[in-house]
């Protein structure tokens, strides 16, 4: 059986391997594009993401934006974000700025737990501060914060499970 081979660069690659860089290429640009678009230039307050590495590459996870809408993507299937069909309501989203101002003043650690179950990684941003609220999979931590509860709450009640 005769193996395949393509260059790319300076670099011999197998034919499997050789798609496989190609494809998560392809979805990189086509993400960091949709992310880029004029319909997301809102800044995000939560996010849900899952990752995983193991067997093959798994991203999806879903997101409210600063005016309380919700979105869904897939990298993992290099689909476009899904637009909104539903927003948080104004008190929803007031609620959720208070909860992560708050929020930004826990601690957050992780800890090793075990490998090649992927990341579930809960977070949010508050006026351009970066806030990491719970992780589970490999790693397992959760802000200190007594408010992450209920962002998680929130997250689970307006992204659906298994994201």
């Amino acid at each position: 059986m005769k193996i395949m081979r393509r260059t790319f660069g300076l670099v011999n690659f197998t034919e499997q391997a050789y798609f496989f860089i190609m494809k998560n290429l392809i979805a990189l640009i086509l993400v960091s594009f949709a992310l880029t678009s004029t319909a997301h230039a809102v800044p995000v307050l939560l996010e849900k993401n899952y990752t995983n590495h193991a067997w093959s590459y798994r991203n999806h996870g879903c997101f409210i934006d600063e005016n309380g809408f919700v979105y869904s993507y897939n990298v993992s299937k290099v689909e476009p974000i899904e637009y909104a069909k539903k927003n948080v309501g104004a008190f929803t989203l007031d609620k959720i700025k208070d909860l992560l101002l708050k929020a930004s003043q826990g601690k957050f650690e992780t800890k090793h737990a075990m490998a090649d179950a992927g990341t579930t990684l809960y977070s949010g941003n508050y006026r351009g501060t970066a806030i990491k609220l719970s992780e589970s999979g490999d790693y397992v931590g959760t802000n200190s914060a007594p408010e992450t509860a209920m962002l998680i709450y929130y997250m689970d009640l307006y992204c659906p499970t298994g994201i």
